[in-house]
């Protein structure tokens, strides 16, 4: 449900930052106005969603073709789901869009400030098709 509804909101025509609220910014900064909140499911839903959308665009394929083809590669290791979310999205853009919404420069800082978006990160970081510390 989580990956359908992200996945839906990657249609809309609206800012992408509205768009990031409902999958990973929502799930792991303090932007929708709540605490951060992420279990394995969501973090899967979360990166998959992104990466089918984009993988349509690109590859000028239907939802159903890219959802195909985005689960067969990663089954047969062809790439993680972190490395193509990082690839699509930006390690960068995305560390430092959380940092800044705790409002610290560093890891150490955010892993007191929020577990969850600092394990987030480390995720992305070790290019981990499951949430560490999820």
């Amino acid at each position: 449900m989580h990956q359908s509804i992200t996945e839906a909101t990657q249609f809309m025509v609206t800012p992408d930052r509205i768009k990031e609220l409902s999958g990973w910014r929502g799930d792991v900064t303090n932007g929708a106005g709540k605490t951060p909140s992420m279990n394995n499911d969501d973090y899967k839903a979360d990166l998959d969603a992104i990466n089918i959308k984009i993988m349509m665009e690109k590859l000028k394929v239907s939802q159903s073709e890219a959802t195909q083809q985005y689960y067969n590669d990663l089954r047969n290791g062809k790439y993680t789901r972190a490395s193509m979310f990082n690839d699509n999205v930006g390690l960068k853009y995305v560390k430092d869009s959380i940092l800044k919404s705790f409002g610290v420069s560093t890891m150490d800082e955010l892993k007191i400030k929020s577990i969850v978006s600092f394990n987030f990160i480390e995720s992305l970081e070790s290019n981990s098709n499951d949430l560490i510390g999820g």
